[in-house]
């Protein structure tokens, strides 16, 4: 290490199509009878192109080699999951309302404590979660039918602390404790 600052930055870029294929349905229905056309082939099902991307950054601190302290931040724009663009069932396309995006920060610390025998580590954490999507698979034990529920446009926030801590008194024996305290709360309906 030549200073006690360090810092580091990430841009990524994501894009990803996502496509669909069922052997064993058919792929048109016979107009004149209603029922599945055998001889039609397979059922394909193609996404458009969905684009994505993050950006983060952060830095930190040593005071000394058993004290540093860091904070960091990023902005994530998260191509959504294949449940939330075809319906798996049907093949049918969900209309997405876009990426689910989350903007997060942290601060938190690392401590080397008694000659390097106890580590304790400890963050807090605030993270805004727009647009999420939740997919479920759904089955009517009435009907015998199955479907898929699909929750867009959700948004959450999330805050908390956490802390572990290792005690490491003799090469042989090392005791690990960990907690966390959150606050994980959905602030749309």
């Amino acid at each position: 290490m030549n200073g006690p600052i360090t810092a580091y930055a990430m841009v990524g870029f994501s894009t990803i199509r996502y496509e669909y294929t069922n052997h064993f349905v058919a792929n048109k229905v016979d107009s004149t009878t209603g029922e599945p056309d055998p001889d039609s082939g397979t059922l394909k099902q193609k996404s458009d192109w969905i684009t994505g991307g993050q950006v983060k950054g952060g830095i930190s601190y040593r005071f000394n080699p058993s004290i540093q302290f860091y904070g960091n931040a990023g902005y994530v724009s998260k191509v959504p999951i294949f449940d939330a663009v075809i319906n798996d069932k049907t093949g049918d396309l969900i209309k997405n309302e876009g990426n689910e995006k989350f903007i997060s920060f942290e601060i938190g610390s690392n401590l080397n404590l008694l000659k390097n025998k106890l580590k304790v580590k400890s963050n807090l954490y605030f993270t805004t979660w727009t647009n999420q999507t939740v997919t479920d698979s759904e089955y009517d034990q009435f009907t015998g039918e199955e479907g898929i529920v699909v929750i867009t446009n959700m948004d959450a926030q999330h805050y908390g602390w956490e802390i572990d801590a290792a005690y490491q008194p003799i090469s042989l024996l090392r005791l690990d404790a960990a907690t966390s305290f959150g606050n994980w709360k959905t602030t749309s309906d």
